[in-house]
Order: structure tokens, then sequence, then C-alpha cells
């Protein structure tokens, strides 16, 4: 699989700034798709572990930005934090 950056920046989750990739998959083995990731991984007083996997990838860049706005809104207190071994 192919992994390209496409963007790269910073963006607020609670009340941090962390920083923000969105990527482009694609390759022989794999459908087509857009994913993000950030760098250190948070959570928040509500969640039980730190949330990652298939809600932050998507078929379209519309609705992966539609997710990632979802996730950020869920975000008020964080309570940990951790470094992102694949950033």
């Amino acid at each position: 699989m192919n992994k390209k950056v496409l963007f790269e920046g910073k963006v607020t989750l609670g009340d941090r700034v962390v920083d923000f990739r969105i990527y482009k998959n694609e390759g022989d083995d794999v459908l087509t798709h857009y994913s993000y990731d950030f760098n250190p991984q948070v959570r928040d007083k509500e969640q039980i572990d730190f949330h990652i996997g298939e809600t932050m990838c998507a078929e379209t860049l519309e609705r992966l930005l539609f997710r990632f706005q979802i996730y950020q809104s869920e975000f008020t207190t964080i309570v940990e934090e951790r470094p992102n071994p694949n950033f």
C-alpha cells in the first residue's frame, strides 16, 4: 500500500493542539481511501481507551473530514496522551 501525505498541520482536540496528517492510501491490494492520524494520541474523560481505527478512514476526502469533525467535537477534557508510534 502506498500512503501519501496530503496535508500536514496542527488541530485542536479538547484543550490540546496536536500534529495532524491526512493520507491518501492506494495500491494494487487495497481500495483507494483516505485516513487521518495525529500525534500524540489522546483520550477524553468519556473514553475507556484510545480511539483509533476504522472511524479514521473513509472512501472520500469529504467523508473523512466529516468523520474528523465529529471525532473532534467529542473531545472536551483530555485525561491521557501517548506518543503515536505510527506517526
